[in-house]
């Protein structure tokens, strides 16, 4: 869509939950967007041109992609959540980087147990960094219960 609202057309399938979460790369040439199942743990980040064409599935669904991410200045990586809805109870959510292609998966926090959580936020201007919400919970998932906070890390 252009900036008056006008020229809007879909470019991603419509099927299951989603598509969420669009985000542009910093060339313009790729849309990001998390797709679900419909079990709302099932979901994956896919790549798409801004035409439409191209659709890529750059992570698995059993993933559970949480529905923020986002991609480094210089376009070379996106930063996302792993077991965000946790499917994979054991695990806690954790952060990852991925190349734009879906290869070179580097995995930055080493949370076990889900009562520690990493969410995705967000890549500093320069790309050295990442900001991200980090979830403590005393072995509930209450509000009440969990402390939040933004949180950066190299």
């Amino acid at each position: 869509m252009d900036l008056t609202g006008g020229d809007r057309r879909p470019i991603t399938p419509r099927k299951g939950f989603g598509p969420t979460d669009p985000n542009v790369s910093p060339d313009g040439k790729w849309v990001t967007y998390v797709h679900g199942r419909k079990d709302p743990a099932q979901t994956a980040l896919f790549t798409v041109r801004p035409d439409g064409s191209r659709l890529h599935q750059l992570t698995p669904h059993s993933w559970g992609v949480a529905l923020k991410h986002d991609w480094s200045p210089d376009g070379k990586l996106i930063v996302l959540t792993r077991n965000a809805h946790h499917a994979r109870p054991w695990e806690s959510a954790n952060l990852v980087t991925i190349r734009p292609d879906g290869s070179g998966m580097t995995q930055l926090t080493h949370f076990k147990g889900e009562t520690t959580n990493a969410f995705a936020g967000s890549f500093s201007p320069d790309g050295k960094r990442i900001v991200f919400r980090l979830e403590k919970t005393a072995g509930t998932a209450s509000p009440s219960s969990t402390e939040t906070g933004a949180t950066s890390a190299c």
